[in-house]
């Protein structure tokens, strides 16, 4: 049995490469989701600092943190990183170029607690 309700347990990984204009509008599609994540974990492998500007420029009431990558790495290896970095039981991972709709995170976190799942995907 859990002990934090998953509500209150959520980290959401996004790694990117490039694309900065996309990330910007996935970014603010978690920080505005019906169920807020605690934290934003961004892995930037971008060569340019687009990633770390913009993320500079969001402001938030959701922890963002966000690490550029000293080599490019492949998607797996960005999320895997960002699972590091996180401080909370529960992953979410998006790609940067993925605008999750408002519910998102809800809707999947009520699937969670209805299948008592411990993982969704899709």
């Amino acid at each position: 049995m859990r002990n934090i309700p998953i509500q209150e347990n959520i980290s959401v990984i996004i790694p990117t490469y490039n694309f900065a204009s996309v990330t910007r509008k996935t970014l603010c599609a978690v920080i505005s989701q019906s169920l807020a994540p605690q934290e934003v974990i961004i892995i930037d492998s971008t060569e340019s600092n687009k990633i770390r500007d913009l993320v500079n420029e969001i402001e938030s009431k959701i922890k963002i943190i966000y690490t550029k990558s000293e080599k490019i790495l492949f998607p797996g290896e960005a999320r895997n990183e960002g699972v590091r970095l996180s401080n909370f039981e529960w992953l979410a991972f998006l790609d940067s170029k993925t605008v999750p709709d408002k519910n998102w995170l809800k809707n999947n976190i009520n699937l969670i607690i209805e299948k008592k799942a411990d993982v969704v995907f899709g």
